[in-house]
């Protein structure tokens, strides 16, 4: 399965729950206004020679509310360089407000320590 759509199948799911959420979150006839948290993020993240991060990137910037990762945040090792090199140029904008998960290519290191060191 392509890494394209391992992002774009991410970021769909990601907007069908943030439509449910503000869906259950509405109350018909409510006077006072509500606050909606929006979750936005993916999995299969960044890779240096994997330009589909920076796109996505772009879509974090234009979408407030909490960032989540569903792992595999770097390939393909998980490396501190890739971490710097790779992840922290385009999502790493948006670690501030980032909830991340570790995948099995973070734990491509011994016990995913760029990945626990970087988040």
């Amino acid at each position: 399965m392509s890494k394209t759509l391992l992002v774009v199948g991410s970021m769909g799911t990601a907007m069908v729950v943030t439509c449910l959420a503000a869906g259950l979150m509405a109350v018909e006839g409510a006077s006072k206004t509500q606050k909606v948290t929006t979750l936005v993020g993916a999995g299969d993240i960044a890779e240096c020679d994997f330009k589909q991060d920076s796109k996505t990137a772009k879509l974090l910037g234009k979408i407030r509310g909490t960032v989540f990762t569903l792992g595999d945040n770097v390939y393909p090792e998980g490396t501190s360089a890739q971490f710097s090199q790779c992840y922290d140029p385009t999502w790493g904008a948006y670690k501030e407000r980032t909830k991340p998960t570790a995948g099995d290519q973070d734990y491509a290191t011994p016990g995913a320590e760029p990945y626990f060191d970087y988040f």
